[in-house]
């Protein structure tokens, strides 16, 4: 079936082009008449047919055919008659008999969309269809139900009159049963009208309307569901006895009902609903049907209200009956809605009606909410859907209902917020589902009727604060009401949040901020979070009013916490004011903070955060018992996400400078700071709740050197802040020395101001640390506490930015050198006037800062991928930033940039080279710099500094350059590591993209000398300098091997550059890789035992797990081995090859013998790999395609991986054979989805072997319809005698298609298939099958000229016209005698006009045809045929038209020319195989065009003439000639004209081995003005000679005596000509090779052409054959060099040439 889908998708996107197709799919459908026939059935193809055929009408509206209608509509009118098992495949059961029903139906729903006709054909026979469905007796209820289940999800067009007999007819069978006085009777009556029907149902009716009935229960069941509600109402009272009488009764009458009954139901309400949407009813009938669902849905609330202890049914039973039940309820409501929309109603008794109808609605989902099934699915569907509906009420009408609705419907709301399983983090379905309805009806009324809207909204906000009096109720009672309140909230934050409506906002925010302030929220609880929770999500939407309002809510709720702490009044809070603190109130700060996209009020949220830290780190530094950290910590997420869009690197004003100082100032005073030694200092055990003053020292060296006691996301949020915070510089002017702000950070009543001095040395000793010893703590003794503090604040914070992200700012995507931290660390130490101490503390803090740095980039040198590349990022903007720093006027800071640069330097060598740092050095301009105008004395040390610093970098940049890659290797194994790892990075780089290497042959040897450097790199591992690196140099390896592999995934191909150096080097490359692979340690790279000792891990130890290069993998070390041996064989046989063809003249085996690969070793080498790459498997056939065990075990593989191989053509003969034809084999259902293959793989599957399978068919066209007509217009021939194989008319299609795509390839088909036309005289009449073929040459023609626009019309009949006047002046010719022939061809000429500019001579499509040289006609010698040669005046198609060039052609009557295009098609494609390879052969495939029966045209060789020409000139031999003609031997002219004759002898030598040309007599031997010999007149070929197959020319190719004189001066085979002669020879055969099957291909598809060439003999064997596949490269090259010398003047050559001279007189 998929397929015949895609065929119809493709069908469908251009009808007109695929009629055929759309013909061929309509003929495998069932035709209308057999539908109805006595016992129709279908099979499988025929209902996919039907079902792609209705596929087809749903996408494509537009199209001329009508057979696609009148099919579907045939089938559609025969469902009736499916209802029996009969109709359908024996295989089909229930569910495919639904499926079926289901897509069709599905289509043509679509299909009546597109289409009105169509849609007015189907609604004439869909009623009787249904009635069929709904009535059957006869038929099979289960089909009956499955086609009407699909029915009711695809309805389809009814006729407008039969709405009434439908649905009347729907109730009889499907719901009253018979007792509802819908009569049968009347759905044939025609006597009374639908409206009289429903008034005599309606007086039948016992309460005025359809008795309320289901299945077998009566109108007493209704009854007794009112009662049942009644009572259940009440409670238990006095009637409590009477009231569980009438549950029981009705709980008797539900389970009285079949679930086939129920199903019943619930399809004929939903067909209901379908007809009153598609049809016309009578009003009253509508009422009938309204009142009927009315009192189903009264009779759902007594339903839903049974207990499940009450049911006799219990488990599945019961829970079956239940969701078919409420299916039932479902389908009434929706109908019961749709009922109200069909009743003409005026606006008063249609506003009564639809409130009705709403009540009714909200009462039943206000019982789904008590029902005890509510959890159930279904009820959560039904609930669903009983809102939804009520939303589609109030949406109608212009919402005139909307005010009375909104009253009930804020109670249903209520009650729903009142269910306690909606009080969690996932209220559920009905939570939801009232949530989505009350933002639909808000979106609605906002616009038509706001007042109920305000009212609805306030409504529900106020009853969160409305106070209820418990007193007089249980305890139980009173926990309903929070429960409510609670979810009530919620909803109205979600409903904010989903309108997004500020006016909204202003309703419901103050209300909710008015109770935390004054109302019951106002202490600490339940309530008072969850209004937290939603003011914070509504401010999240960022309208500015609400926003500021909810900060300062939220801000001084923090603060106000934070007071009450430690207070007497604390002991006695309920543990919700905890949770505020600590979880709510900073969970929605940090809310805010990530919602907030406005920049304005990010940036006014920015400073309230930071402002609030500050007041927080003050009031919380007092608090003698409590750690400062419990209340600063839980802010910091929140400014962190608030900072993460800040950059510090612009100007920041003063203000919020001074609020980012004191943020980590207490940072630093509570050690909220991820430690920054790296090695963790001793410490005592410090409790996460300090409980004195006195633990300020322990605090001070653990935020130093650890342990971190805080949250993690405490620690991670520093780490963000530090990227977003600009250098803590308050003041330009004595900013350290002014104490004043510093001590005011300080609470008055803390112990840890200036005053302690307890607390200044533990400071400072802190401070000594964090910088790493660098300065001693009695320097520090001029730093008060408060300054220590603040130093530790700063070194926190400029270590931090490098060792969290290795320094780098935020900013915008681009890293550049202003993102540095540095830029950061270097601002403090441009204050003038530091005291020493403050100085060499800040200097220290820069040198931690890039120990940091360094730190982080070390941890990043393994990394690969992105990572590595923002590693060496970061490593650049580092150093760009201090080369741009040595520009400075500080003295101080230049030469700290100069340390530090040249530290980064010798630790990582490669941005010695990096573009952007030697950019910066380089390109650097100090006088450009501000600080330096009018200052040349600090301009020419600057100068001179970068001079000095560039001279310095320029050396050691040349120190890591070596002479070659091994000394590059040897220098840097015994160096340092960052520069092994510098070339680990590049090559794993290098190889990670390994599809991305060149595969051209000429790339080969730097391929493999590339991929032996890695090898190399990877021993390197031995080295004790990367021990940490051997799983890196162990990927690397494999990565090394993947790409090495991949080479081998490709084709096999040559190159010739004529250089036999490089061709040699380039062998020598693979031999050199070949032979460090065969010395290589077989075992582990890793040590003995294949483990890494440091971490225990290693690749040889993993098995069954996923390898990154690899993939899945049972044993790694297995694996490897298998792969290496693969990779071995192969790289050997590249190695001979490309020795072969560097010295192809050497016959002797120059490769070391090597064992024998057994069956078992060559079926290993497939599956390996296969399961590295499938190409390479392929590619591994190819290079040895007569091994039998390989093709077996590919084709196994092929058919068991089928669908993973799809986008590989070269797996097509491993499935699509001859056998799996006959067989009719289901892989073939794969083509449809294989890419296509190439054209001469795609003729061989036209071939008569194939058989015509029209899946083989479709794909060969497709794959040809891939290339553009011109590429297939040169195998013309080809695909006309395809035409004789096509049964299913396939081709004939692909011909017509693409001829009307192209004007040149229709001409050509159409003078191909007159030159395939059989004279009268020449008619076989006993071949049947050659008959059947010439009678559809002309149809197809017709149907090409039929298709033609008028223009292509034009210019087919000038251009005809043109080639038929010319043509046929050769029958004019005839009856002249031979000496008035030249001058009646010039007659004839001189009558010929050219209509036109754009005529051509189809031998050469590239030309125009502007005029005829009249006098160029002569006749040509013919025994009883006149043919003639005329000279045209032609320009270039595409060139310049002014510029004029003759070309001369032959025109041939009564000679059969298609034999010489076969030949002349074989030497086109030697030509361009040649050509591609660089192979300096020469062939002249001149053109030939066969034009009617035993007509052609023959291009004529320019410039040429024959060797029996040249002979009538000269008594001399070839030698003669050519020292005549182009100097004495040994001039430059010469030597150029026999050069051209070798590669022209050498081209055509491989050509006649594989044409096998005979009649070479020196007539059909030319040569050009340059010495180029071309061969002419292909009568004999292949098996064929002249003298009735005698066979005389036993040479493969002609090599006279004085063909030899030219080609060996020396006459024994020895000289320098002949060996290069040889040479090209072989070339030029190994290259050929290569193609063998293009073409044999192309061959093969002629022979029933009834061509001389295939009349005797196995030609298509021997010519394969010829190709010697089983032979090795070496053994063909031996095989071509014993041709050649088997030719050298062969005395059968001679021979011929003296019988030639004798019989026709031709000269030798």
């Amino acid at each position: 079936m998929e397929p015949l889908i895609e065929l119809c998708d493709l069908v469908a996107k251009n009808p007109n082009n695929f009629r055929e197709k759309l013909s061929w799919m309509c003929g495998r459908c069932p035709t209308p008449e057999g539908l109805i026939s006595g016992s129709p059935c279908v099979t499988r193809p025929q209902l996919n047919a039907v079902i792609a055929v209705a596929r087809f009408l749903s996408k494509c509206p537009d199209h001329s055919d009508i057979r696609p209608e009148s099919l579907v509509l045939g089938f559609l009118r025969s469902v009736p008659a499916s209802f029996s098992q009969s109709f359908w495949p024996n295989s089909f059961g229930e569910d495919a008999i639904a499926s079926s029903y289901k897509d069709f139906l599905g289509y043509v729903v679509k299909a009546t969309e597109l289409s009105e006709d169509f849609a007015s054909e189907v609604a004439e026979c869909m009623g009787e269809i249904l009635i069929s469905a709904v009535s059957n007796v006869k038929g099979d209820l289960g089909i009956c139900r499955s086609f009407l289940r699909a029915l009711a999800h695809s309805f389809l067009p009814i006729l407008p009159q039969d709405g009434d007999k439908l649905i009347t007819c729907l109730f009889d069978n499907f719901v009253s049963n018979g007792s509802s006085g819908f009569s049968p009777g009347t759905v044939s009556s025609s006597t009374s009208s639908p409206a009289s029907r429903s008034q005599q149902n309606g007086r039948n009716s016992p309460r005025n309307g359809v008795s309320m009935t289901s299945g077998s229960s009566s109108s007493a069941a209704s009854k007794v569901a009112d009662d049942a509600t009644t009572a259940s109402s009440r409670g238990s009272g006095m009637n409590g006895g009477r009231s569980a009488d009438n549950v029981k009764r009705m709980i008797a009458s539900f389970e009285e009902e079949s679930l086939e009954s129920l199903e019943k139901q619930e399809i004929a309400f939903t067909l209901i609903t379908h007809i009153l949407d598609k049809a016309e009813v009578d009003i009253k009938l509508v009422e009938v049907v309204m009142k009927f669902v009315t009192e189903q849905l009264q009779l759902m609330l007594a339903f839903l209200k049974i207990r499940k202890s009450d049911w006799t049914e219990q488990g599945p039973q019961l829970k079956a009956r239940v969701n078919a039940k409420i299916s039932v309820y479902q389908a009434a409501a929706k109908l019961k809605v749709k009922s109200l929309s069909s009743l003409n109603l005026d606006a008063k008794a249609s506003k009564h009606m639809a409130l009705r109808s709403a009540s009714a609605l909200i009462d039943g989902a206000k019982a789904c909410l008590s029902s005890v099934w509510r959890k159930l699915r279904v009820c959560e569907e039904l609930f669903s859907s009983l809102l939804a509906l009520i939303g589609k009420i109030a949406l109608t009408r212009e919402g005139q209902q909307l005010r009375v609705l909104l009253i009930h419907f804020k109670i249903l709301v209520q009650e729903v917020c009142l269910q306690v399983d909606t009080c969690g983090a996932s209220q559920g379905v009905m939570f939801e589902s009232v949530l989505k309805t009350s933002c639909q009806i808000i979106e609605f009324g906002w616009n038509t009727d706001r007042s109920p809207i305000d009212t609805f909204i306030l409504g529900l906000a106020t009853s969160i604060r409305d106070r209820n009096d418990y007193e007089s109720q249980d305890g139980k009672e009173k926990q309903v009401a929070p429960i409510m309140q609670l979810n009530i909230i919620r909803l109205l934050a979600d409903l904010t949040v989903s309108v997004k409506k500020p006016e909204v906002v202003d309703m419901i925010l103050p209300l909710f901020i008015e109770c935390l302030e004054e109302g019951d929220a106002s202490t600490p609880g339940l309530m008072r979070l969850r209004l937290l929770d939603a003011v914070s999500y509504i401010a999240s939407l960022g309208f500015e009013k609400s926003y500021r309002e909810t900060i300062v809510l939220l801000t001084r709720g923090y603060l106000s916490k934070l007071s009450s702490v430690e207070s007497t009044e604390s002991k006695t809070l309920a543990p919700e004011a905890t949770t505020e603190r600590v979880e709510t109130l900073p969970a929605g700060l940090l809310l805010i903070a990530k919602a907030l996209t406005n920049s304005k009020l990010r940036s006014d949220y920015r400073h309230r955060l930071l402002s609030l830290c500050s007041d927080v780190g003050l009031a919380a530094e007092s608090k003698s018992g409590r750690s400062g950290a419990d209340f600063l910590g839980p802010l910091l997420p929140a400014v962190a996400e608030i900072c993460s869009d800040f950059v510090p690197s612009v100007d920041v004003e003063p203000s919020l400078l001074k609020l980012f100082r004191n943020l980590w100032f207490y940072i630093a005073l509570f050690g909220l700071a991820p430690p920054v030694e790296k090695n963790q200092v001793a410490t005592k055990s410090v409790s996460a709740t300090l409980t004195s003053v006195g633990s300020m020292g322990s605090v001070a060296f653990q935020a130093v050197g650890g342990p971190y006691m805080w949250s993690s996301d405490w620690s991670v949020a520093v780490q963000r802040i530090a990227q977003g915070t600009p250098p803590l510089v308050v003041s330009s002017v004595k900013w350290l020395e002014d104490e004043l702000e510093l001590n005011a950070l300080h609470n008055p009543g803390s112990r840890r101001g200036n005053g302690n001095e307890k607390a200044a040395v533990t400071n400072r000793t802190a401070l000594s640390a964090a910088l790493g010893g660098r300065v001693e703590v009695a320097a520090m003794s001029t730093i008060s506490g408060v300054k220590a503090t603040y130093l530790l604040a700063v070194a926190f914070l400029e270590i931090i930015r490098f060792s969290s992200n290795g320094g780098i700012l935020n900013g915008d995507s681009s890293i550049i050198a202003s993102r540095s931290a540095f830029s950061c660390a270097f601002e403090y130490l441009k204050t003038p006037n530091l005291i020493p101490s403050v100085s060499q503390s800040l200097t220290a803090v820069v040198h931690q800062a890039y120990e940091a740095a360094i730190l982080w980039l070390e941890g990043q040198i393994s990394e690969t991928g992105d990572a590595a590349e923002i590693r060496e990022s970061v490593l650049s903007v580092h150093a760009s930033f201090l080369i741009k720093s040595m520009s400075q006027r500080e003295e101080n800071i230049r030469n700290l940039s100069i340390s530090l640069l040249t530290r980064l330097r010798d630790k990582f060598p490669q941005i010695l080279w990096n573009s952007s740092c030697l950019d910066s050095l380089l390109f650097s301009v100090p006088n450009e710099s501000p600080s330096l105008v009018n200052d040349p004395a600090m301009i020419a040390t600057i100068r001179s500094l970068f001079q000095k610093i560039v001279g310095e970098w320029i050396i050691v940049s040349l120190s890591f350059a070596p002479c070659t890659t091994q000394g590059l290797l040897q220098v840097i194994r015994h160096d340092s590591v960052e520069q092994l790892l510098l070339l680990g990075r590049l090559l794993q780089g290098t190889t990670n993209l390994y599809w991305n290497f060149s595969r051209h042959p000429a790339a080969t040897g730097t391929f493999f000398t590339l991929m032996l450097f890695g090898l190399k790199f990877c021993s390197c591992q031995s080295q004790s300098n990367l021990q940490n690196f051997r799983m890196g140099l162990q990927l690397l390896e494999d990565r090394i091997y993947r790409a090495s592999l991949g080479w081998f995934a490709y084709e096999p191909e040559w190159y010739d550059i004529n250089n036999t150096i490089f061709s040699q080097i380039e062998a020598q490359s693979v031999s050199v890789f070949v032979h460090h692979l065969q010395n290589e340690h077989t075992g582990s790279p890793l040590d003995p035992k294949g483990r890494v000792r440091e971490n225990g891990s290693s690749f040889n130890e993993l098995k069954d797990q996923y390898h990154p290069v690899w993939g899945h993998m049972e044993n790694y070390e297995v694996g490897r081995n298998k792969r290496k041996q693969l990779l071995l064989m192969l790289c050997q046989h590249e190695s001979d090859r490309l020795e072969v063809w560097a010295q192809p003249t050497n016959s002797k085996e120059s490769t070391p013998s090597r064992p024998k690969i057994t069956s078992d070793k060559w079926i290993e080498y497939a599956r390996t790999a296969f399961a590295v790459d499938p190409r390479i498997a392929f590619c591994l056939v190819s290079r040895f395609p007569t091994n039998a065990f390989l093709k077996a075990e590919m084709t196994q593989l092929v058919q068991v991986n089928i669908v993973e191989l799809r986008s590989i053509p070269e797996a097509l003969p491993y499935f699509v054979t001859p056998k799996a034809v006959d067989e009719n084999s289901p892989l073939l259902q794969q083509l449809p989805h294989w890419a296509a293959c190439s054209i001469t793989q795609a003729f061989e599957f036209l071939t008569p072997q194939y058989k015509g399978h029209p899946r083989i068919m479709a794909y060969v066209l497709r794959a040809l319809e891939s290339y553009p007509p011109e590429r297939v217009t040169f195998f013309m021939p080809q695909l006309v005698q395809a035409l004789r194989y096509d049964e299913g008319k396939l081709v004939e299609g692909y011909l017509v298609r693409a001829a009307h795509r192209n004007d040149t390839f229709a001409h050509i088909l159409i003078w191909q298939m007159e030159g395939e036309l059989v004279p009268e005289s020449g008619k076989d009449p006993a071949s049947g099958k050659n008959s059947s073929f010439q009678a559809i040459l002309p149809i197809v023609k017709q149907r090409i000229i039929d298709g033609f626009n008028p223009k292509a019309r034009d210019m087919y009949e000038r251009e005809f016209d043109f080639i038929d006047k010319v043509t046929s002046i050769s029958g004019v010719l005839f009856p002249l005698p031979k000496e008035e022939r030249r001058a009646g061809i010039k007659r004839e000429l001189e009558k010929i006009e050219l209509n036109g500019e754009d005529l051509y001579l189809p031998t050469d499509l590239t030309k125009f045809v502007r005029g005829i040289q009249v006098d160029s006609g002569i006749p040509l010698q013919s025994a009883a045929k006149v043919p003639i040669m005329i000279t045209f005046n032609v320009v270039d198609r595409h060139g310049d038209h002014n510029d004029l060039k003759p070309l001369g052609c032959i025109f041939k009557v009564g000679d059969d020319c298609r034999q010489d295009l076969l030949a002349l098609q074989v030497i086109s494609l030697l030509k361009d195989i040649f050509d591609a390879i660089g192979l300096k052969l020469y062939l002249c495939p001149y053109g030939v065009l066969p034009t009617g029966p035993e007509r052609g045209i023959i291009e004529v060789v320019a410039n040429s003439r024959s060797r029996s020409q040249m002979g009538e000139t000269t008594d001399g031999g070839l030698y003669e000639i050519f020292q005549q003609d182009y100097g004495p031997v040994g001039s430059p002219s010469f030597e150029a004209a026999r050069q051209n004759f070798i590669v022209s002898s050498a081209g055509y030598a491989v050509a006649s081995l594989l044409l096998q040309p005979k009649d070479r007599h020196n007539g059909n031997l030319l040569f050009d003005n340059f010495g180029r010999l071309v061969h002419i007149d292909f009568g004999f070929i292949l098996e064929t000679s002249p003298g009735g197959n005698m066979r005389f020319e036993s040479a493969h190719f002609k090599l006279s005596h004085e063909m030899t004189q030219l080609l060996d001066p020396s006459g024994v085979m020895k000289s320098e000509t002949w060996y290069q002669f040889v040479g090209l020879c072989v070339k030029g055969y190994l290259a050929a090779r290569r193609y063998m099957d293009g073409i044999i291909n192309t061959v093969l598809l002629m022979i029933d052409s009834g061509l001389p060439c295939f009349s005797r003999g196995d030609p298509i064997g021997n010519l394969r054959k010829r190709f010697h596949p089983e032979m090795s490269e070496r053994e063909a090259a031996n095989f071509m060099i014993r041709i050649c010398t088997d030719a050298y003047n062969k005395w059968t050559t001679a021979g011929y040439d003296l019988i030639q001279y004798l019989q026709q007189g031709i000269e030798k």
